[in-house]
């Protein structure tokens, strides 16, 4: 039985998936957040989430450690392409932990495009942490915009909706900005009783910038409340993503009609961000189609490694894997 593993790594958590060469779906895991590699602390940080989500795919398995996979795929935050120095650290990190006979990675961006969009001829937009767009034609050539970080630009990521929402927040106890629910309900979420706390609660965080992503629910539950400072916040991401995902169409030459797909926690609030999302994209592509992703980019890594594997994927095996991850729990979008 040969095995197949997908590796989606975000900068909040690690996750896996491991399959049969049919498409059944034997487990899956989850670690910690791939952090970036700067020194050895954080390879030693990046060693552990892998290992604890592929550890915990092997054993939802009734596999131990030692069992031989074929073909793995990992798709990561941060890594600029296959050659990258940090891609290569990566695979040598599961490597020496795993048997992996052959392993492939690429950026998080393709392998969330190949489960949005299974023909992986589209685009996608991830609103994660941070953001990042990326497309494909049909004849495989492929363009990505945004993904420049937090302190260079990420429209549409929980970071860049946490940062404007207690900067709302801010303003509004100056007086120099409108009042909004955000208020209390972020005073709440960082647990301080007044925003002259906000500073040090933010400032002297050891991860300023996942505690200032982890209030992107916050601010999504004030919007569904219908408050306007935090309705503008989610419109304003949905129309970056949008302009995000139309530029990468556009480096295509000539860009095709596409399909357009949205991934990452940030889409989880629905409508609030689909809305402005879907009518930005329609109003430069009149013609496209956008749709909810078909799985999650953690399956698009899985149908990638299959692919390296020489495995076809026809739509009756596509059917299988859904069934098949449906039944183990882990239901698709």
């Amino acid at each position: 039985m040969r095995l197949f593993l997908g590796i989606d790594g975000g900068q909040t958590a690690t996750k896996s998936i491991l399959a049969d060469s049919s498409g059944r779906v034997l487990g899956a895991g989850r670690g910690g957040p791939a952090i970036h590699l700067k020194d050895g602390a954080t390879r030693e940080h990046v060693r552990r989430s892998l290992y604890e989500a592929i550890h915990e795919a092997l054993g939802q398995a009734g596999l131990p450690d030692t069992t031989e996979i074929a073909f793995a795929f990992l798709g990561f935050s941060g890594v600029s392409g296959p050659e990258a120095p940090a891609a290569k650290t990566y695979c040598k990190v599961v490597q020496e932990q795993f048997a992996v006979r052959s392993i492939f990675i690429d950026h998080d961006a393709r392998t969330a495009l190949a489960g949005a969009i299974p023909s992986m001829t589209g685009a996608v937009a991830i609103a994660g942490t941070g953001s990042i767009a990326f497309a494909m034609n049909a004849s495989g050539a492929s363009a990505r915009a945004g993904g420049w970080g937090y302190l260079l630009g990420d429209p549409g990521s929980a970071y860049e909706i946490g940062r404007q929402a207690l900067a709302s927040v801010a303003l509004a106890h100056d007086g120099a900005g409108p009042a909004t629910l955000l208020s209390s309900l972020l005073l709440q979420a960082l647990s301080i009783q007044d925003a002259v706390e906000m500073t040090q609660a933010i400032y002297r965080d050891e991860s300023p910038k996942l505690r200032i992503a982890g209030v992107c629910p916050t601010v999504a539950a004030a919007a569904a409340s219908g408050d306007k400072v935090a309705v503008s916040i989610f419109e304003e991401a949905g129309r970056g993503l949008g302009s995000m995902a139309c530029a990468a169409v556009r480096r295509l030459t000539p860009p095709p009609s596409f399909t357009f797909s949205g991934v990452g926690g940030v889409f989880e609030s629905g409508e609030l961000l689909w809305h402005p999302y879907r009518e930005f994209v329609l109003s430069e592509y009149p013609q496209a189609q956008v749709a909810a992703p078909v799985f999650p980019p953690v399956v698009g890594a899985l149908m990638l490694a299959f692919r390296k594997g020489g495995v076809d994927t026809p739509q009756e095996w596509l059917e299988r894997i859904r069934r098949s991850y449906d039944a183990a729990g882990l239901t698709a979008p």
